[in-house]
């Protein structure tokens, strides 16, 4: 990886079928954690061998149901480090091969870059290469097959073009959490953070509906890190390696450098073809210096990968009893209106133990 600075890479791989004794052997690198957006209650039924999903009051009951479904989250890893890519394999070896399957539709892998110090010409940046890779980002996080969100209108990680952000309450009505133009016209850093919204410094919390987007810039206030939150699970570790590769360069050119005059919104792309999403790519790879052998894995999963499109509307944040978001009185920026967005579906670990029925309909992640 020529010229690359040596950043920290840390990845959150969600399973969906797995339990943290599964993944127990990787704890000198990783380990697992509680994820409820991907944890299904499970009832066993030992005399027939068999398991099922609890959902209502079976998945209330006591000792005899167990969760499936947990996160594996590394440790801060070097990109440079010679053993990186011996962790990258051995991470997928290990939940392949304790039967967690390569294709999930609840499922994702969120990879951090590690973003130790930032200015506001770097946070405005970020955004415009966000604004300028968005479309290429969701078609290569497909990893080669229908994007996990298509069935929720990725609620858990929304475009940040256009009408894309989470919305939620604002007086009578709705706005879009925040909007890019209102970002990119902040003088300071205080406003860029009072335009995003809900970003009160000194009272920071982790679930907030901005961080929801495919390119998250919340987690450089919690993490000291950039989130990158699209990508399909997968278990190939070239397309993992390629898709790290990707983020960090990506982080390097926005710390260091312009973007082209150019927004690809995900809204879009459903007017693009395959062939030229592989433009696009190539074009992205050459200025941020991506290595070909990165590239040609890239230019492979968009070109076996259905594209994804979504509904240009407003999708309402998926977090439940979500409080009114905190704004302090700001007359440079109004806030963006979100006219009746639209409610999104999605399951969780609450949602089967609220069920009365037994039988439930898995939503994509």
């Amino acid at each position: 990886m020529t010229n690359m600075p040596d950043v920290t890479v840390g990845i959150e791989f969600e399973t969906e079928t797995l339990t943290s004794r599964d993944v127990g052997n990787l704890s000198s690198f990783a380990s697992p954690t509680h994820d409820a957006s991907i944890e299904t209650p499970t009832l066993s039924i030992p005399d027939l061998g068999a398991k099922c999903i609890a959902s209502g009051r079976l998945a209330k009951r006591g000792s005899s149901n167990f969760v499936v479904g947990t996160e594996v989250v590394t440790t801060p890893l070097h990109l440079l480090h010679p053993d990186f890519f011996d962790h990258i394999q051995q991470l997928c070896k290990t939940i392949a091969a304790a039967g967690e399957p390569e294709i999930g539709m609840r499922s994702g892998i969120h990879i951090h870059i590690g973003v130790p110090e930032f200015d506001l010409a770097d946070l405005k940046r970020i955004v415009k290469w966000g604004m300028f890779t968005e479309s290429l980002f969701f078609q290569i996080a497909c990893n080669g097959y229908t994007f996990r969100g298509y069935t929720n209108d990725a609620a858990f990680c929304r475009p940040i073009t256009r009408c894309g952000p989470p919305a939620v309450p604002y007086g009578d009505g709705y706005i879009l959490c925040f909007d890019t133009d209102n970002l990119l016209k902040a003088e300071s850093t205080k406003r860029f953070w009072q335009a995003f919204g809900d970003t009160q410094l000194g009272n920071l919390t982790k679930y907030v509906p901005q961080r929801y987007v495919w390119l998250n810039w919340y987690s450089l206030l919690v993490r000291k890190t950039l989130e990158f939150r699209p990508f399909n699970k997968t278990l190939n570790p070239y397309r993992l390696m390629a898709e790290i590769e990707l983020c960090a360069r990506f982080t390097a050119a926005a710390l260091t450098q312009e973007p082209p005059h150019e927004v690809n919104s995900l809204f879009d792309v459903k007017y693009k073809s395959p062939s030229e999403l592989v433009d696009l790519l190539y074009k992205v790879a050459s200025l941020i210096d991506l290595s070909d052998g990165s590239r040609d894995v890239l230019a492979t999963i968009v070109g076996k990968s259905p594209i994804f499109s979504l509904e240009e509307v407003p999708m309402m944040t998926h977090l439940r009893d979500y409080p009114r978001p905190f704004r302090e009185t700001s007359p440079w920026f109004t806030p963006v209106t979100a006219n009746r967005p639209k409610q999104p579906l999605v399951v969780t670990v609450r949602n089967f133990r609220e069920q009365s029925a037994p039988q439930i309909r898995i939503e994509a992640r």
